[in-house]
């Protein structure tokens, strides 16, 4: 850090010599104010309770006061107010001295009569004595603390160790705290009438008083209502003591002034929520009330106005450390500390990220690793800090072996890899948490145990550390209760069994626990080392006969229950081994495999358009697997919560029964008699129960580990989603002039929902400062009056853009008319572009919005957010973040899966790298709040530091003239400083150095400790001496010279930067070749805009924001709705539900259709369609910026679309289980089909009430062609004919129903595929007849030959006894009914090859050729053979 730092802290020091010698500051007052304010009567009342800064006379003074403001009572003064006035006591200390102002009252003034005193007593809450004494009236002045003097004094405490070595100590903080919260009980100063601050008591003697003092309850001290200023009593027509009999008889709404006074206001953080023993005497003992005894602690919570918030801003250390850390209390800065770290955190590197390449760079990358922890944990900076100011520490340059040159610089970490960084030095901290804990167990129970300690020394993963925790609490149960028990605490049981395994351990049947001949911790060492180094030991006796010496009730009634309970007692000293478990651990993690298994409410939910129909049959899964694709697992999970699966995590069965046998050799002995054989069936049977007890201990453990893995990989994606809409600067025109980065001039336009043309459309005038100023409301855009308007608007104000949203597809329309006029008027650098509304939609109802702009419509509002989010991406998302309708923005596509914790932790990573990058104006920042809702985003800040640095800038003028004075006024402590100075930017004007000591390098992104090298640099460039240099200072110096001349500036690309920064590093030990870069380009550059180009939408984004659809849910091949709207001769034009308009071409309308003659019907449109009509269509292409597409209602690409849809969405491969989805498919239909209801009845004599099985078997013993006519399960609106073709070989022909009058009724038109017919006569002489012919036909053939293995065989004969002839023959294709199979060889030594002939009316159809009888099938077989292969074979 430069130099100014620590000697500011040191003038600090010399400015500031004592607390309690500080000078407090004057309470303001209200303007106008006759009367001094009582609030700072008796400053020196601390001193009672040792806070004061005055000396220990305090009180006999304050007791000389109280009598002489009686005895002034009684000779007719009142003692009105009190001024203070500073002298220098004998030591040369200021202390405080009261001048009393006195007011000479009127001799004559009448005494209160009787009902004044009443409303006195009535206002004050007194019952009035009535006394016959005549006792005078007395006024007593009631005394108010003041605490401003020590408020001072711990201010100026405070700062002055603002940078001492224990700054971060919070208890020194709690004690400020102390201090400061009662520094607020008095801060507000009020107008106040003569009798706030008197109670007037009439004909009360002392002794009534005391008590009456005694017998009252203690209530809250409430001020005395009195008007308040600026009260616009008068207007009202009530004078000033009408309305202080208002407020006595009505109160002033103050009731609760006690507690809010104390309350922070814009001058400080802190909150009241202190406990009473904290503030030691204060008060004389009374209760100190706080805003805990107002509010409800959620609210202070939400506020950060509880005791931990104002930690968290006064500790020297970033908040969002602080928040990530909190309650860890192991310290990370020792090098051993940092190295056991880097050593867990570099093995998981390649886990997360790719491998390291080329593979020389693994030490250089373990070692920015390293250096990055020791910047993280001992120098406390932030990730955007080290990124810009330590990068030369994430760099390795390759150099000539030989000669030294540079050759390549490699980049050994990316900015991402800083962010797990840190999440993993959290998560490594909370292990070191659990180790401490258990480390302190341990050694409180004064015991020795070799394993525990080996353990220990191996334990690496915070589930090494909770299996060691369980395994002391089962194996040191007793001890544990007994210490708990000294130390005055009681510990529950985890488990109720613990008291059984207690008894079993201390009592005589712990012997038959011995018995099984080998101990839990020999059996763990064995395993360790997978060989024998401990035997098993037989006893003489069986187990049974062993275990009847033990048999005692209630506990043990039999042996085989003695020996049941030895059983669980080994069982469970083994499994919580930690060596055993480690072992399991080990085989679990590389055994398990995952499998998705659906409910019996998925199997029915879950189809092939369901969002989880992709893993509802997913297996054989690994741990890699899920975490490669993070969001499906937690789908997977999501499901299961659901109910609709079941996540299996699953070790094989060979794999599980091999492992248990490696362990059971190691556990049994090796005898070979009936003792032997018996004992080691017990041992088995322990070793099964340990199975069963780890294997669902291990699944849990992976289950929430595996998804932790996938939230942290999920969430780095969502951050890196988020970053890069963060990333935009503000817009600017393709032709623009200004600089990038540069706040453009917006008019927003925008017609709502509605048609612009038929609803009023708004236009909004946003200025480059973010003020609306103008705004206008027009009927329809195209109309002349209202273009006239528009234009006007637009040359008034002369915008850089004119932005057009909506959220209908009408405003397609709208954004074409605002730009045919912008052409036709030809706008001066005004650009027309759609605006991304996804912010402005939320803001246009959001409370900021209504506070911002109370007076606007919605739709204005909505216009305002358009043009705000066009001026600052940045600024909007962070004003989103404030008010928290960011997580209702739709960053990533699977972001909801995230924890609001982990969604809103990767939100803030995005805004701290995009806002350091872009850094935050500081003066404008304490200005504006819009402004302000990037600084807590500033490395080093957060919200509640933010908040404080921004009071505090207030305090001092409300302007930062220099970084400098971050230190110098004491607004930021040294660590806060370092990570946010070069983040804060502060613009340079030479009159600004001149008038107030502006620095220019604090234009830059150049750190304070930096400023030095870049001044030298400045003056290398130009090749100035230390003299030269005296000639710029009177201009702000050589810098602000650069910033001036670009000229000079570009001498900075002359300097041989590798040179100088080994020079540099020679000489103090530090690279920053990095660093010089980033030093030129800011002195030739200032914060130069550093984002990427705003992200104007494309076409497609444009088509989806208006009309809500996604890629998913509207592409080519998609099946839709569409409503018939206009017809002509070639064409049919319909609107689909989202608002697009659709083409149906004449040829797209109607599959081909020939007549009787064989060709082909001309199509109509009109015969075909009517107007309102809706048919369902597939799209076949997009036009997305005019928002049209064409459109296809034949039939045969529907259907073909929709089984592209289940063949696209149907998962293939080995990872999917195929058997279990036809299984579920077969029991579903088969439970349909039991369930049923009652069948619909058609009247023709061929229908059946049948499903497909008693179909078959109605048809089996009739003759073939035979016909059933049934229901179907496809619903109402089809129905099934089924057909004989030949033996067991039936077709089921679906007929679809159409213009049915009901339910029940029969359609009037009858499809089968392409093909309609008016009654099902029809479709069984025309169809089904039809067919049964050519079947009929083919099987009479003399080619034809049956079964396709009864063809095969007569193929493979005559091919053998004719060897140079070839063969063909026809079979029947069982396995598709309605098919048969055309079957050749060329010759003996070719296979035999297949082509496939279907069934059709009155044809057979071979690859789409229809034949009309079985010669034209074999000519035609013959001709396209012979034409894909030649004349060289004879038929």
């Amino acid at each position: 850090m430069a130099d100014f730092v620590d000697r500011a802290a040191r003038e600090d020091n010399d400015d500031v010599s004592d607390a309690g010698s500080i000078r407090g500051g004057d309470v303001p007052r209200a303007v106008g104010s006759d009367n001094e304010d009582d609030n700072n009567d008796d400053n020196d009342n601390d001193n009672e309770n040792g806070n004061g800064s005055g000396d220990d006379s305090s009180e006999e003074e304050d007791e000389d006061d109280d009598e002489e403001a009686a005895r002034k009572v009684r000779e007719g003064f009142i003692v009105d107010d009190e001024e203070e006035e500073e002298v220098e006591d004998d030591e040369g200390n200021l202390r405080r001295r009261k001048k009393k102002k006195r007011k000479l009252v009127d001799e004559e003034r009448d005494e209160l009569d009787e009902d004044d005193l009443d409303l006195v007593y009535e206002a004050t809450g007194r019952e009035r004595p009535r006394d016959s004494g005549g006792n005078k009236l007395k006024r007593l002045k009631r005394r108010k603390e003041d605490h401003e003097e020590r408020a001072d004094a711990v201010r100026a405490a405070g700062l002055d160790n603002m940078f001492d070595d224990d700054e971060g100590d919070t208890s020194a903080v709690g004690a400020e705290l102390d201090d400061l919260d009662d520094v607020r009980e008095n801060r507000a100063s009020r107008l106040e009438d003569e009798f706030a601050d008197f109670i007037e008591e009439d004909d009360l003697d002392e002794e009534l008083l005391a008590e009456e003092r005694e017998t009252r309850p203690p209530r809250p001290q409430v001020k005395a209502p009195r008007p308040r200023p600026g009260f616009a009593g008068s207007m009202a027509g009530i004078d000033e003591e009408g309305m202080q009999e208002v407020f006595e008889l009505f109160g002033d709404g103050q009731e609760y002034e006690w507690a809010l006074d104390g309350a922070p206001d814009d001058e400080g953080p802190g909150d009241m929520d202190i406990d009473p023993q904290d503030l030691g005497a204060s008060q004389g003992g009374k209760k100190e009330f706080g805003l805990k005894d107002v509010f409800e602690p959620e609210e202070l919570k939400a506020r950060m106005l509880t005791r931990e918030d104002d930690i968290i801003r006064m500790q020297d250390e970033p908040e969002r450390f602080q928040e990530l850390r909190a309650g860890f209390t192991q310290p990370l800065i020792s090098d051993s500390a940092l190295d056991e770290e880097t050593d867990w955190i570099f093995p998981q590197f390649a886990i997360f990220f790719e491998q390291i390449d080329p593979d020389w760079l693994t030490p250089h990358v373990r070692k920015a690793i390293r250096k990055v922890l020791e910047f993280l944990n001992v120098d406390l900076l932030e990730v955007p800090f080290i990124w810009a100011h330590r990068r030369d520490y994430l760099l390795f340059v390759e150099k000539d072996s030989v000669t030294g040159r540079f050759l390549k610089e490699h980049r050994l970490l990316k900015k991402y890899h800083l962010w797990w960084v840190l999440a993993m030095d959290t998560q490594y901290r909370a292990i070191l948490e659990k180790k401490a804990a258990v480390q302190t167990l341990f050694q409180g129970l004064g015991v020795e145990d070799e394993m525990v300690e080996e353990s220990m020394r191996g334990a690496e993963t915070m589930d090494d550390w909770n299996d060691l925790s369980e395994y002391i609490h089962f194996r040191y149960a007793e001890q544990i209760r007994d210490s708990n028990i000294t130390a005055g605490s009681t510990v529950r049981r985890p488990r109720s069994t613990v008291s059984l395994f207690d008894k079993i351990r201390k009592g005589d049947i712990y012997y038959l626990v011995r018995a099984f001949g080998l101990s839990a911790e020999n059996f763990a060492v064995n395993v360790a080392e997978n060989e024998k180094r401990f035997f098993t030991d037989d006893v003489e006796a069986l187990p049974e006969v062993s275990a009847e010496q033990y048999v005692k009730a209630p506990e043990f009634p039999t042996a085989e229950a003695a020996l049941r309970a030895c059983r669980d007692m080994l069982s469970e000293e083994i499994w919580t081994n930690p060596a055993v478990r480690k072992n399991m651990q080990k085989f679990f993690v590389a055994s398990v495999r995952v499998r998705v298994v659906p409910t019996e409410k998925g199997i029915r939910q879950i189809d092939e358009e369901h969002l989880y129909y992709k893993f509802k049959y997913l297996r054989d899964q690994t741990v890699g697997d899920l975490v490669h694709a993070p969001e499906q697992y937690l789908q997977m999970l999501q499901a299961e919560t659901e109910g609709l699966v079941n996540v299996l995590f699953e070790v094989g069965t060979r794999q599980k029964a091999m492992h248990f046998e490696s362990l059971l050799r190691l556990f049994v002995s090796d005898g070979s008699s009936e003792v032997a054989d018996k004992w080691n069936e017990q041992r088995r049977k322990v070793l099964e129960e340990v199975f069963d007890k780890t294997i669902p201990h291990m699944v849990k453990n992976m289950k929430e580990r595996v998804k932790t893995m996938c939230e942290d990989k999920l969430a780095m994606d969502v951050q890196d989603a988020f970053t890069k809409k963060l990333d935009q600067p503000p817009f600017l025109p393709r032709d623009s002039t200004e600089e990038k980065g540069v706040i453009p001039r917006v008019i927003a336009v925008s017609s709502g929902a509605g048609d612009f043309g038929k609803e009023a459309t708004l236009v909004v005038y946003v200025d480059e400062h973010g003020q609306t100023k103008a705004n206008l409301k027009l009927r329809d855009i195209r109309d002349p009056d209202a273009k006239a308007e528009f234009v006007q608007m637009v040359r008034r104000y002369k915008p850089d853009v004119i932005g057009v949203a909506g959220w209908g597809v009408p405003t397609s329309r709208l954004f074409l008319d605002v730009r045919r006029i912008s052409e036709e008027e030809r706008f001066e650098r005004c650009e027309v572009q759609f605006v991304d509304d996804h912010t402005a939609r939320l803001y246009k109802e959001s409370q900021r919005a209504k506070e911002d702009h109370p007076d606007l419509p919605p739709l204005a509002r909505y216009c305002v957010g358009l043009a705000k989010y066009l001026q600052s991406p940045l600024m909007e998302y962070a004003a989103m973040e404030i008010d928290g309708s960011l997580f209702s923005v739709k960053f990533h596509e699977y972001q909801d899966l995230l924890p609001i914790e982990k969604r809103k932790r990767a939100y803030e990573c995005g805004f701290v790298d995009i806002v350091n990058m872009v850094g935050v104006m500081i003066n404008d920042a304490a200005r504006e709040t819009y402004r302000a809702n990037l600084l807590p985003f500033v490395a080093g800040l957060g919200k509640r530091k933010a908040q404080g640095l921004l009071k505090k800038i207030a305090l001092n003028g409300g302007y930062l003239t220099n970084r400098r004075d971050l230190v110098e006024q004491r607004m930021a402590a040294q660590h806060v400083f370092l990570n946010c100075a070069s983040f804060l930017r502060i613009p340079y004007e030479s009159k600004a150095y001149r008038n107030d000591g502006a620095e220019a390098l604090d234009a830059t992104r150049i750190h304070p400790e930096d400023y030095e090298l870049a001044r030298k640099m400045a003056a290398d460039a130009l090749e100035l001496d230390e003299e030269d240099l005296d000639e710029f200072e009177a201009t702000g110096g050589v810098v602000a010279h650069l910033f001036t001349n670009k000229d000079d500036a570009k001498k900075l690309d002359e300097l041989i930067l590798e040179d100088y920064a080994e020079e540099l590093e020679k000489a103090i030990g530090v690279p920053k070749r990095d660093t010089l870069d980033i030093i030129k380009d800011e002195l030739m550059n200032p914060y130069a805009e550093r984002r990427f180009e705003f992200l104007v939408p494309t076409a497609k984004a444009v088509f989806n924001m208006l009309t809500g659809e996604t890629e998913k849910t509207f592409h080519e091949g998609v099946v839709v709705a569409a409503s018939i709207k206009r017809l002509g001769d070639r064409y049919a034009v319909a609107t689909l539900d989202n608002g697009v308009e659709g083409n149906i071409s004449v040829v797209e309308m109607k599959d081909e259709v020939r007549n009787r003659y064989g060709e082909p019907v001309e199509v109509v449109p009109a015969q075909v369609f009517t107007i309102e009509q809706t048919v369902r269509a597939v799209v076949i292409s997009i036009d997305y910026e005019f928002f049209r597409c064409e459109l296809s209602t034949k039939e045969s690409r529907v259907k073909q679309a929709m089984r592209d849809r289940v063949e696209r969405a149907r998962p293939r491969g080995e990872d999917w289980d195929e058997d279990a989805e036809a299984a579920d498919r077969r029991r579903i239909t088969a439970k349909r089909e039991a369930n049923q209801r009652t069948a619909r009845v058609i009247k023709h004599v061929l229908f059946h009430p049948f499903n497909t099985k008693q179909a078959e078997e109605y048809l089996a013993p009739l003759g073939k062609g035979d016909v059933v006519i049934r229901p179907s399960s496809m619903g109402s609106d089809h129905l099934v004919i089924t057909w004989k073709i030949d033996e067991n070989v039936y077709q089921h022909i679906d007929v679809l129903e159409l213009e049915k009058d009901n339910e029940f009724s029969l359609g009037k038109v009858l499809r089968i595929g392409n093909q309609n017919y008016s009654d099902l006569d029809e479709i069984i002489v025309a169809h089904v007849r039809a067919m049964a012919r050519k079947a009929e036909e083919l099987m009479a053939h003399e080619k034809y030959r049956g079964t396709p293995s009864q063809a095969e065989q007569w193929l493979n004969t005559y091919s053998e006894a004719n060897p140079k002839r070839s063969a063909y023959c026809f079979s029947i294709d069982s396995q598709h009914p309605g098919w048969f199979i055309l079957m050749f060889k060329v010759n003996p030594a070719t296979r035999i090859q297949k082509w496939s002939v279907r069934l059709a009316p009155n044809a057979y159809m071979m690859q789409k050729v229809p034949y009309p009888d079985v010669m034209s099938l074999s000519n035609g077989f013959k001709r396209m053979y012979a034409s894909q292969k030649g004349k060289g074979s004879r038929m």
